[in-house]
């Protein structure tokens, strides 16, 4: 059973929506995504990436067809008994009067889950490296550790899906790197369903083991592919020609998309 399945999905906002550009975004979208893959959505602005992962999340309901995750009705904002779900978002979105260890706590609090929620917050910053910084706030952050903490909240919960919009596109060129060879560790280590959103052709072919490239609104699906890199990805891996023809094979797609559309 495939861990998202988006049947017949649509979305439309109208005019006092207060979005740019109001009008159909996604015009009957069909997706089927396997338990444990790696995936990247990728096209031009506003095209309805982001849209597409808030229904998959369900903070927004398509206006027909249905989202399901692990089997379950995503529309009814149940995601199962044994589904769990977490968003990253593009801004760590942190309470300012809370640490940073309060604040990797607070899914589990939410949840009321059984266990040491503060045990296994540490463990959660731990892993993000992190550790040392379990009682700073913050206002005493990085923008880099700010995201390293929203990440540590997110996995606290150990999900089974990942949902991440354009979580490092703030972020320096150095920090985004490293945050991405973290991420990719912590994919392997666990297999979670990752569903990433970004605008990056170069992230998108570092991270994932699928690419979606999206048209302009409304949005169809241009090309689906599977990459050709390996399992294993590092710093070295920026520098190989396989790296390279992967980024260049999906610049060559999205300046189709933005052509086709123009």
């Amino acid at each position: 059973m495939p861990a998202i399945s988006l049947e017949q999905i649509s979305k439309s906002y109208g005019e006092g929506a207060g979005l740019a550009g109001a009008g159909l975004v996604i015009p009957r979208l069909d997706l089927k995504i396997p338990e444990g893959q790696f995936v990247a959505f990728l096209g031009p602005s506003g095209c309805g990436k982001s849209t597409i992962l808030r229904m998959i999340a369900s903070l927004e309901a398509p206006d027909t067809g249905r989202v399901k995750i692990g089997g379950e009705d995503g529309v009814r904002g149940s995601h199962g008994e044994n589904t769990r779900v977490s968003f990253v978002f593009q801004d760590p979105h942190l309470l300012p009067w809370r640490s940073a260890i309060e604040n990797v706590r607070l899914p589990l609090e939410l949840e009321r889950t059984s266990g040491d929620h503060t045990e296994l917050s540490r463990q959660a910053l731990e892993r993000v490296g992190l550790g040392g910084a379990l009682d700073k706030m913050p206002h005493q952050l990085s923008g880099g550790m700010k995201m390293r903490v929203s990440i540590a909240r997110a996995l606290v919960t150990q999900p089974h899906i990942l949902l991440m919009d354009e979580p490092f596109s703030a972020l320096d060129e150095v920090t985004r790197f490293r945050l991405q060879e973290d991420l990719r560790m912590f994919w392997k280590a666990s297999r979670m369903t990752v569903v990433f959103v970004t605008h990056s052709m170069s992230e998108a072919a570092f991270l994932a083991e699928r690419q979606i490239v999206l048209s302009q609104r409304p949005a169809r699906i241009l090309v689906d592919r599977v990459s050709s890199l390996g399992d294993e990805r590092d710093e070295h891996t920026r520098a190989s020609l396989a790296y390279a023809q992967e980024v260049r094979e999906l610049q060559l797609r999205f300046r189709e998309g933005e052509e086709g559309a123009s």
